[in-house]
């Protein structure tokens, strides 16, 4: 399924060359441009027109994404890592078995994953209309996750919601 490493690709660029060929460019699907632009990196297409889950990122209201932000800050193997579970996410909705995600409290959850000896965790809910939303994203140096990151997680899904109901009628 993905293109030959042998030739000098880097796994990213791996990754969005696949999902180039399976995805197409949102031009191509007919969606709307999004706000923050359509990938991350030129890596992951923000939404998916083909899998069943939409992933949207948590925006503040400076149009920041946090979660992007946290990503763009990640070397690119690591990076290639968490967006592939994000889009595995996007594949297999709340069927997402443990290790790749788990509950961490209320409505929010986390994806996990690991690269080396970091460990790397996305806190996310899920919102109506069969969409994921990912509100915070961080390196796990505990076992336990941090309540500093929680908290962090559980005011951005109240604003969301907030904000939320303030457009929708």
């Amino acid at each position: 399924m993905y293109p030959n490493q042998d030739i000098g690709l880097t796994p990213c660029e791996c990754y969005r060359e696949v999902c180039r060929r399976r995805f197409g460019t949102r031009e191509q699907s007919g969606l709307p441009p999004t706000s923050h632009g359509d990938t991350i990196y030129g890596t992951l297409p923000v939404t998916d027109p083909i899998a069943p889950w939409q992933v949207e990122f948590y925006e503040r209201d400076d149009g920041r994404c946090p979660v992007e932000d946290f990503l763009n800050g990640l070397d690119k193997p690591a990076r290639a890592k968490v967006l592939g579970l994000i889009q595995f996410l996007a594949d297999q909705g709340p069927t997402l078995p443990f290790p790749y995600s788990s509950q961490v409290r209320g409505k929010l959850r986390e994806l996990r994953t690991q690269y080396g000896r970091e460990n790397f965790r996305v806190l996310y809910f899920g919102a109506s209309g069969r969409e994921w939303v990912l509100l915070h994203g961080f390196t796990k140096r505990t076992s336990t996750t941090p309540e500093r990151d929680i908290r962090i997680a559980e005011a951005r899904m109240t604003d969301y919601l907030e904000r939320r109901k303030r457009v929708e009628p």
